[in-house]
């Protein structure tokens, strides 16, 4: 199941709290929850889903929405409950509506410039209704007890910046338009160990990733993945690995004011180097050329066809 949530208004967060359980909880609320397993684990029964969830995992509950929480082998769980009003509704999408709805972006979006794809902002969020954090879990729980456990209006914590903090956590864990593929035409019957191996190298784009370690996830040979990147995406793991890091490299040099050495490192390369003319060998620009001509873009289309005339 995925969620798709509209970025037109923030999302207003009302209370925010961290409990210890291990009793059996029946409970539907006129707010959306985000739950956040802090310790131990525990089952969420949703939609005739029987979920287990462990430290790091998030499940998002949308309003009205009936769940029951239960305990695993009888042991406490301590849960960060984050209660929030949306003024739009959460629509459920199954996987296969949201790969669709994702491959259509895709295809509209694949023949614009790359100056006029980044300028595009996401109007939605297409959100796994349940998963693993990552590396920002322990940051969003940090600042997320800082709230009492009264309304948010009567704490010294921003509003704004708490809601921002979520908007941004709910991105991280959100399916990425720019690397969900590295090809415009996926199609939408991707087997279940190659989407398990995109997934993984999506939430790992930071890290070192190896044909190996995919097969390990999803036991497979190194033949077996390769055919399958081969025949369902047209290019190796390693050029999808390479491609999708290229796209957040992209995406930092957009957002950012990181050095092109401190991108490199943040990407899991260890040679700026290396990643420069790997990056050049993809867009056909260095990064810093890329940069620039975002710079330039932003300016105004004017600015653009000046800079590319004088080069």
């Amino acid at each position: 199941m995925v969620y798709k949530l509209s970025l037109q208004t923030l999302p207003e967060i009302e209370e925010t709290y961290e409990i210890e359980r291990k009793t059996l909880w029946r409970c539907a609320d006129r707010r959306a929850i985000l739950i956040l397993i802090t310790e131990g684990a525990c089952r969420i029964d949703i939609d005739d889903n029987n979920l287990t969830l462990s430290k790091g995992d998030y499940i998002l509950i949308p309003p009205s929405k009936e769940y029951i929480r239960r305990p695993v082998n009888d042991k406490s769980c301590k849960l960060l409950y984050v209660h929030f009003m949306l003024r739009s509704t959460i629509d459920s999408l199954s996987n296969k509506e949201a790969e669709n709805e994702l491959k259509e972006i895709i295809n509209k979006n694949a023949s614009l410039s790359v100056q006029k794809r980044l300028s595009l902002l996401p109007t939605h969020l297409y959100i796994n209704h349940h998963g693993n954090t990552g590396d920002g879990f322990d940051e969003l729980c940090t600042l997320l007890r800082q709230i009492p456990q009264k309304k948010i209006s009567a704490t010294y914590v921003s509003p704004l910046l708490i809601s921002l903090k979520l908007v941004e956590f709910l991105s991280s864990v959100s399916i990425n338009v720019i690397s969900i593929t590295a090809s415009s035409t996926v199609p939408p019957d991707i087997p279940p160990p190659l989407r398990q191996a995109l997934s993984f190298i999506q939430q790992n784009y930071n890290k070192k990733i190896s044909t190996e370690q995919l097969c390990e996830l999803c036991h497979l040979s190194p033949q077996h993945m390769i055919r399958l990147f081969r025949k369902h995406l047209g290019i190796t793991p390693i050029q999808y690995i390479t491609k999708n890091k290229i796209s957040n490299a992209i995406e930092l040099l957009r957002t950012s004011e990181l050095s092109i050495a401190e991108i490199a490192y943040s990407l899991g390369y260890d040679n700026p180097s290396y990643f420069s003319r790997m990056f050049a060998k993809e867009e056909g620009f260095s990064p810093s050329e890329i940069r620039e001509r975002i710079k330039n873009y932003k300016d105004g289309p004017g600015a653009l066809k000046e800079h590319n005339e004088n080069k």
